[in-house]
């Protein structure tokens, strides 16, 4: 008897083909369960993580409204907790303009603001990065929507510390 017969089955009973498929259903089966044991290892968290995020040309009035005391920050995408914010700072908006002579120059935005906001969550640092309690990676350079029930912003994490 023949392991593979002319018509490329094994055994004359399983195609070669639909072994490759079942194959690949198990590869894809064990990626997805090592990516929600991985997600789910970070939830929580025995670090405190403080980290700030720019925010570039907003308005007065969302500058009073990131001031608003809230309950928690959430992520505008995940609707999930990302801390809250300890500290507030900000400076006029600059950009650049042209003069009438050719010359580029910096020159404040009227009834605009830079923010530079510092949020403060626990969470957990692994090998791959920072994760705050709810599993949202926190990524020097990454953007970040921010929500805290007032006003909803996208700015850039500048920078990540870390302590117990």
């Amino acid at each position: 008897m023949k392991f593979i017969d002319e018509n490329g089955r094994i055994g004359a009973k399983v195609s070669i083909v639909d072994l490759f498929v079942v194959l690949l259903l198990i590869a894809c089966a064990a990626a997805v369960g090592l990516k929600l044991k991985t997600a789910q290892s970070v939830r929580g968290g025995d670090r405190v993580i403080e980290y700030t995020v720019r925010v570039e040309n907003i308005r007065e009035q969302s500058v009073n409204a990131i001031n608003q005391k809230y309950d928690g920050i959430i992520d505008a995408e995940t609707k999930y907790d990302i801390g809250e914010i300890t500290d507030v700072q900000t400076t006029p908006a600059r950009v650049l303009v042209q003069t009438n002579d050719g010359d580029f120059k910096m020159t404040e935005y009227d009834n605009r603001y830079d923010a530079v906001i510092t949020l403060r969550t626990n969470g957990t640092e692994t090998e791959d990065g920072y994760y705050a309690s709810s599993g949202r990676q926190i990524v020097v350079g990454d953007s970040l929507g921010v929500n805290n029930g007032y006003v909803q912003f996208f700015s850039e994490v500048v920078s990540v510390n870390v302590s117990e």
